[in-house]
């Protein structure tokens, strides 16, 4: 609850800052309709149930067209692939993307995110900036970053890197 709190502007960092859309908001009232990408658990079972359930909170929202949204998310994530796979049995990276894509299906008008990058190589920083950008572009939802002091925010509004090529190591 202090992680909502601090987002909320109902607390202060003990270090570092908060910054949404790459301004430094630490200790103001956020009163938008938040989502934040936290480390398991999942709520559900398999990656088809998590995703099914994103999907049903967005699509109560009714702010765009899912059907190619989804279709789209799940292609750059591969969690098409992954559909009877349990949570629980998926990398680190494959959960990040599944937590990012939830996320993402929801429709956030605030996405929070905390140090997403850290621990991935080349390739998996690219897909999931990838993946991020393109949510950012198409539901438009503004973005909190928290991170430790001294640590530079995600540049989420510069156009994405190309990916490197894939390898079967790199698929999920």
């Amino acid at each position: 609850m202090t992680l909502v709190r601090i987002i909320k502007g109902m607390a202060a960092p003990l270090s570092g800052r908060v910054l949404k859309e790459g301004e430094d908001t630490t200790g103001w009232i956020i009163r938008d309709g938040i989502v934040a990408l936290v480390d398991g658990p999942f709520f559900s079972r398999t990656v088809r149930d998590e995703i099914a359930f994103a999907v049903r909170v967005g699509e109560s929202k009714r702010k765009i067209e899912m059907t190619p949204f989804l279709s789209e998310i799940l292609r750059k994530t591969g969690c098409e692939m992954a559909g009877d796979k349990i949570v629980t049995n998926l990398s680190d990276f494959e959960g990040r993307l599944l937590v990012l894509a939830s996320g993402l299906l929801m429709l956030p008008d605030c996405l929070v995110i905390q140090e997403p990058l850290r621990g991935l190589d080349d390739r998996q920083t690219a897909r999931y900036l990838d993946l991020l950008r393109y949510g950012k572009e198409t539901v438009g939802f503004a973005t909190l970053q928290l991170m430790p002091e001294g640590h530079k925010p995600i540049p989420l509004e510069t156009s994405p890197a190309p990916l490197p090529p894939e390898t079967e190591e790199t698929r999920p």
